[in-house]
């Protein structure tokens, strides 16, 4: 009998890997220390993208978070702008192991998944940030609105 369970257990597992399952993206802002233009030193940041994850049953569950160009429109060459300027400073945003994030054609992707998931699970990536020194732009606030997509 335990056998039968087990194999109807197994296929179960095999065949659905997850039901009703849903997920979300969310992150803490990306916020750099001050940035000096004639200091001749980059400014960093850091910020944490939390995966949460949702439904029934879930085993084995894949996901992957792709971060997208912002107001450039390349990933590779990520501006934020003055918005009373128009002025752009250039800035990139990396993933735990270094990496330039993006969405895996330029750029590599956060990766992971839970083993196994009842209900709700969550899991929180750090990331960093950089903006390069020696850009010559006026004092003043800038920023990029940039998307993440979850695939799961």
């Amino acid at each position: 009998m335990w056998r039968l369970i087990v194999l109807v257990l197994s296929l179960f597992v095999l065949v659905c890997p997850a039901l009703a399952q849903s997920c979300t993206v969310s992150s803490t802002p990306l916020s750099f220390t001050p940035y000096h233009a004639f200091s001749g030193n980059a400014s960093t940041g850091s910020a944490t993208v939390t995966v949460s994850c949702s439904g029934l049953l879930f085993v084995g569950a894949s996901y992957e978070v792709r971060l997208g160009g912002g107001q450039s429109g390349n990933i590779m060459a990520r501006k934020m702008k003055q918005a009373s300027s128009g002025q752009e400073l250039s800035y990139q945003v990396y993933t735990q192991s270094a990496q330039v994030w993006g969405n895996g054609v330029q750029g590599s992707t956060i990766n992971d998944f839970f083993l196994l998931g009842l209900l709700a699970r969550s899991r929180a990536h750090p990331i960093t940030g950089t903006i390069p020194a020696n850009q010559q732009v006026n004092s003043g606030s800038y920023s990029d609105a940039v998307t993440m997509t979850v695939i799961w």
